[in-house]
């Protein structure tokens, strides 16, 4: 969960920067491989979904449920921080 709440965090702080007509990450090819790529390929969701399926597979199904409940609120939550802050400070 930490690895996905801190690539969402990251991808919030770079999304700003990607819409700046100044910013290198405005060209289509480096926002493709840091925001998709790298980003992507370190916030693992199928490692999320073998968490969940093995803790509702072992009876912890209310777990998993708060599992995918609680990693979905906190990467919306880290990736709108990430944005804000990012484009208050690029402002």
């Amino acid at each position: 969960m930490f690895v996905n709440v801190l690539g969402s965090l990251l991808i919030g702080m770079l999304a700003p920067l990607a819409v700046l007509g100044e910013s290198w990450l405005s060209l289509p090819q480096a926002r493709a491989f840091l925001i998709v790529g790298v980003c992507g390929g370190f916030t693992t969701f199928a490692s999320f979904s073998i968490e969940t399926l093995n803790l509702a597979r072992t009876g912890y199904s209310l777990l998993a449920v708060t599992y995918v409940l609680t990693s979905v609120l906190l990467c919306l939550l880290a990736v709108a921080i990430g944005y804000y802050v990012t484009s208050t400070v690029f402002r």
